[in-house]
C-alpha cells in the first residue's frame, strides 16, 4: 500500500514511539496509581497517629457535657485529610462509644459486632500498638482500616480509634496523571535529561577540582588554588577555599615560628631551672661539711671538754646549736629538694609504729616545746603499724610540728592517729596557733611560698617545709589536707595503709 520508503520509515517510527509511549503510559500510571496507593494508606496512619490522642482527649472533656462542641471538633479533624470517611471510637471490651456515622443522633454504646467490620477487629482493639488492614467491601472497592490505641495516663489503655480510609481518589488521580503522562512524558524524560547532565556537569567539575585541592592540601601541598569561574554557591565555595588555603599557609608558618621560638625559650629555661639546681646542690653541700663540724665542737663545749662553763656562755652555747640545727633542717630540705625536682625521690614503704614515730618527733622539738612554753599532745594507740617510708613520713611529721611551732605562740600542738573504717591510718597535726587566711590555704603547697612578705623575716623558713610534706606524700599515693581559720589555728590531715 504504502510504497515509498520515507512514508514507512514514518509510519515504522511512529508506530515505534507509539509503543514506546504506551509502554511507558501504562508503566507510568500504574506506578502512579499505586504510588498514589501508598501515598494515601501513608496519610491514613499518620493521621491515625497525630489524631488518637487529641480525639481521645475531647471525646473525654467534651463528649457528655457538650457534644456539640465535640462534634464540631471531630469535624475539623475530617477536613484535615479527604480521605477519612469515618472515624470510631471502642473501648477495649467492644462498645463502641463513637461512630462518626451517628454524629447527628449522638448515639452511643452500641455493643461492637465482628462480623459487621472485620474478623479480627476485636483482637485488634485490644492491642497496644497501632494495625492496619486493606479491606475488599462491595463493588470491587477497598478501603483501609487503621486501629490506633490510646494510651492514657500511668499507660492504661482503655479505648482504641479505628479510622477507615477511602482509595476513591485513585480513579480520579489516575485519569488525570495519564493525560499528563502521555503530553509530558518524552518531552521531559529527553529534557530532564539533558539538563541534568549539563547542571550535574557544571557542579561536579568543580567539586572535582575541589577534591584533588583537599587532596594536595592534605599531602602539604598548600600552593594548590582552584580555579572555579561561577557566581553560584560552587563559586563562592571555591573562593572560600582558596582563602582557607592562603591562611592556612599563613597560620602554619607562624605556627612554625611560634613552636621554634618556644622550643628555644624551653631548653633555655629547662637550662637555667638545671644551673639553679646545681647550684643550690653544690651551695648545700657545701654548707653542709662545715656546719657538721661546728655543730660538733658546739656539743664538745657544751660537754664542757674544753673547760666549765658559766651560765651565760651555756646559754650562748644552746642559742648557737638551736640555729645550727634549724640551719641544718633548712640544707636537708634543699637538697631533698633537689632530689625531688630530680625526679630520683624515691621511698621505701614497711611497717612501722606511728606512736612510736610521734614520740621521736616529739624528742626532737622539746627544747623549742620547752623555750616557747607549748605543750605537744599525743594521741594514738599503741603498736598502730602503717605502711610508709618511715625515715620520710617522720619528715612529714617534723616539717608540720616545725610549722606548728613557728606559728603559734601559745596553746598546744597535737598529734594524732586513729584506724579508719577504710583500712587507713588517720594521722593529724593541729595546733592553736595563728591560722593560715581562707585565700592564701590553695598555696602553702608551693614552694618558696610565704604567706606574706614580712613571714620569712618574722618566723624563718625559706617556704619548703610544706612542699616537701606534699611531695613525699604524693610519693605514697596519699594526700594532705588543710583546714584552717585565722585567729584559730591549723589542721593537717593525711592517711597511711594500715598493715
Amino acid at each position: 500500500m504504502f510504497k515509498s520508503i520515507k512514508i514507512k520509515l514514518a509510519i515504522a517510527a511512529s508506530l515505534l514511539v507509539i509503543i514506546i509511549i504506551s509502554v511507558y503510559s501504562l508503566v507510568s500510571v500504574m506506578t502512579r496509581r499505586e504510588q498514589l496507593k501508598k501515598e494515601i494508606q501513608a496519610g491514613v496512619i499518620s493521621f491515625a497517629q497525630m489524631t488518637v490522642a487529641p480525639i481521645c482527649q475531647n471525646y473525654y472533656i467534651y463528649y457528655t457535657s457538650g457534644y456539640f462542641k465535640f462534634r464540631g471538633l471531630l469535624a475539623n479533624y475530617f477536613k484535615m485529610n479527604d480521605n477519612i470517611t469515618e472515624i470510631q471510637i471502642i473501648d477495649v471490651n467492644g462498645v463502641v462509644m463513637f461512630d462518626s456515622r451517628q454524629m447527628d443522633t449522638g448515639r452511643s454504646g452500641i455493643i461492637l459486632k465482628p462480623e459487621s467490620y472485620e474478623p479480627d477487629l476485636m483482637e485488634r482493639v485490644k492491642r497496644l500498638d497501632l494495625s492496619h488492614k486493606i479491606i475488599r467491601i462491595a463493588d470491587n472497592q477497598e478501603i483501609i482500616s487503621v486501629v490506633m490505641p490510646y494510651i492514657g495516663e500511668w499507660g492504661r489503655h482503655r479505648l482504641s480509634v479505628r479510622f477507615v480510609g477511602s482509595f476513591a481518589a485513585l480513579g480520579y488521580l489516575a485519569r488525570s496523571s495519564l493525560n499528563q503522562v502521555l503530553i509530558t512524558g518524552v518531552i521531559f524524560v529527553l529534557l530532564g535529561s539533558l539538563l541534568a547532565y549539563f547542571m550535574a556537569k557544571s557542579i561536579t567539575d568543580p567539586i572535582h577540582q575541589l577534591t584533588v585541592a583537599a587532596r594536595d592540601i592534605g599531602a602539604g601541598k598548600l600552593d594548590h588554588e582552584v580555579d572555579v569561574k561561577s557566581d553560584d554557591e560552587i563559586g563562592s565555595l571555591a573562593d572560600n577555599f582558596n582563602i582557607m588555603t592562603r591562611q592556612l599557609k599563613v597560620n602554619l608558618e607562624a605556627l612554625s615560628e611560634s613552636y621554634d621560638r618556644l622550643s628555644q625559650a624551653n631548653a633555655e629555661l629547662m637550662e637555667l631551672d638545671r644551673l639553679k639546681s646545681n647550684f643550690i646542690a653544690n651551695v648545700s653541700h657545701e654548707l653542709k661539711t662545715p656546719l657538721t663540724t661546728i655543730s660538733g665542737y658546739a656539743d664538745y663545749l657544751a660537754m664542757e671538754k674544753l673547760g666549765p662553763l658559766t651560765e651565760t656562755q651555756r646559754k650562748g652555747i644552746e642559742v648557737m646549736r638551736r640555729n645550727i640545727k634549724r640551719l641544718t633542717r633548712q640544707i636537708k630540705d634543699l637538697l631533698d629538694f633537689i632530689t625531688i625536682e630530680s625526679g630520683h625521690f624515691i621511698v621505701e614503704q614497711k611497717p612501722f609504729d606511728i606512736r612510736t614515730l610521734f614520740d621521736e618527733a616529739a624528742a626532737n622539738y622539746q627544747a623549742e616545746l620547752d623555750k616557747k612554753k607549748l605543750k605537744l599532745i599525743i594521741e594514738a594507740p599503741e603498736a598502730l603499724n602503717v605502711v610508709g617510708d618511715r625515715e620520710r613520713i617522720l619528715q612529714v611529721v617534723d616539717n608540720l610540728v616545725m610549722n606548728a611551732l613557728k606559728f603559734t605562740s601559745k596553746g598546744h600542738i597535737n598529734l594524732t592517729a586513729e584506724a579508719g573504717p577504710d583500712g587507713k591510718a588517720r594521722i593529724e597535726v593541729s595546733d592553736t596557733g595563728v591560722g593560715i587566711p581562707r585565700e592564701s590555704v590553695p598555696r602553702i603547697f608551693e614552694r618558696f611560698h610565704q604567706l606574706d612578705g614580712s613571714s620569712t623575716r618574722k618566723y624563718g623558713g625559706v617556704g619548703l617545709g610544706l612542699a616537701i610534706v606534699k611531695s613525699i606524700l604524693d610519693a605514697h599515693q596519699s594526700t594532705v589536707e588543710v583546714t584552717s581559720q585565722s585567729g584559730k589555728g591549723s589542721r593537717f590531715t593525711f592517711k597511711l595503709p594500715l598493715e
